[in-house]
C-alpha cells in the first residue's frame, strides 16, 4: 500500500479510511494513546497489554492500530454498507 500510494501506511489509513469515516480516535501512535490515557488494558496470561506492547498477538488483527468502540462501530457500519453494495 505504501509503495502504491507513495505515502506511509499510517498516513494512508488516516487519509483514506479514518478521516472519511470520522474515526477521530483511531491511529497507530502509541505515544498519543498513552498520553490520552483513555484506553483499555488487555491481559495475556500475566502480562498487561499496553499501547507499547507491539509484539502482542492481540494487536496483529488490528494492524497495530488503536481505536475506540465508537470508531470501531463506524468501521463496522462501513463494512456492512459496503457488503450491501456488492
Amino acid at each position: 500500500a505504501e509503495e502504491y500510494a507513495g505515502t506511509e501506511y499510517s498516513d494512508l489509513m488516516h487519509t483514506e479510511l479514518f478521516s472519511p469515516l470520522d474515526m477521530t480516535r483511531a491511529g497507530f501512535d502509541a505515544g498519543t494513546v498513552l498520553d490520552d490515557g483513555n484506553w483499555a488494558k488487555g491481559k495475556a496470561g500475566e502480562d498487561i497489554i499496553t499501547p507499547t506492547s507491539y509484539d502482542s498477538p492481540s494487536s496483529w488483527s488490528a494492524g497495530y492500530a488503536w481505536s475506540t468502540a465508537k470508531d470501531l462501530a463506524a468501521f463496522g457500519q462501513f463494512i456492512l454498507d459496503w457488503k450491501m453494495l456488492v
